[in-house]
């Protein structure tokens, strides 16, 4: 993508003309200096004529060429628009593969509607083409994981972009846990088929976990419960340490889901809400 002294960019690409910082491939102590007609940043606003200093693959100076001195030994290059990585802020891509086909789809497990144990990083591939395809556009982070279809259908997590094993480019290995509430679950799972039993079906998981937690509690070890996965998730999700991502459309659960956030003390964000007018 970049040549000694210029951007090049496929024609299809035109109006386009960009290059994402936080995407550059730089070797160790690599050193240079984009100038462009426009810099965008992420707390201020657009530098006209600007340039950004990056050194060792970060960020070292960015502002006006004529405030920032490029030093003699920093390799130039010149674009029309910087911009910093953009961010996809729900996904599953590298969970739900290319192909569209069974075997590449892990963002969905149908065993069961109810599994907050299930790890985003397990079924992560960093090597997925729609992860180099987002990379090519300058998507250079994802909050991916487990999908929309099942009550409770595991957790999320926060990723770079880049190429190499899951361990290297996980920034956050838990960030939320992936619930839905509405049609999409029945048309998965035989149980639950109604909202009423949908709430029910987690209440009762909830408060199982809450009862979990007091037993664990116990001095004398040989009372305390063997271990659950799916209990300690849910724990973790009532204690704040990660927030419930609950999917909803229709009012009815749009607001069964605030009204189960509230009862259980859990931070809730809600995505979908077509009906959150």
């Amino acid at each position: 993508m970049l040549t000694n002294n210029s951007i090049k960019f496929p024609a299809m690409r035109m109006l386009k003309l960009f290059i994402f910082i936080t995407c550059l491939s730089t070797p160790a102590g690599a050193q240079i200096a984009i100038e462009a007609d426009t810099v965008f940043t992420v707390s201020g606003g657009p530098i006209l004529n600007g340039v950004v200093l990056v050194k060792n693959g970060k960020i070292e100076a960015v502002g006006r060429t004529t405030d920032v001195k490029i030093p003699a030994s920093y390799k130039k290059y010149r674009a029309n628009v910087i911009t910093p990585g953009l961010v996809d802020a729900r996904s599953m891509v590298g969970l739900s593969g290319a192909m569209n086909v069974p075997t590449d789809q892990d963002q969905l497990e149908k065993s069961s509607p109810l599994q907050p144990d299930l790890r985003a990083i397990d079924a992560y591939n960093p090597e997925d083409s729609l992860v180099s395809y987002l990379r090519s556009w300058g998507v250079t982070t994802l909050h991916t994981g487990h999908g929309v279809g099942a009550l409770v259908s595991g957790q999320t997590m926060v990723v770079k972009t880049k190429p190499g094993f899951a361990e290297e480019v996980v920034v956050l290995p838990l960030a939320m846990l992936a619930m839905t509430f509405g049609p999409d679950v029945g048309e998965n799972f035989p149980s639950p088929g109604t909202k009423s039993k949908q709430v029910a079906m987690l209440r009762t998981e909830m408060i199982k976990a809450q009862a979990y937690q007091k037993k664990m509690g116990e001095k004398d070890e040989s009372k305390r419960p063997a271990r659950d996965l799916k209990l300690e998730m849910l724990l973790k999700l009532m204690n704040g340490e990660v927030k419930g991502l609950i999917s909803a459309n229709r009012a009815t659960d749009i607001l069964s889901a605030i009204r189960l956030a509230k009862e259980f003390g859990f931070k809730l964000v809600l995505e979908g809400c077509a009906e959150g007018y």
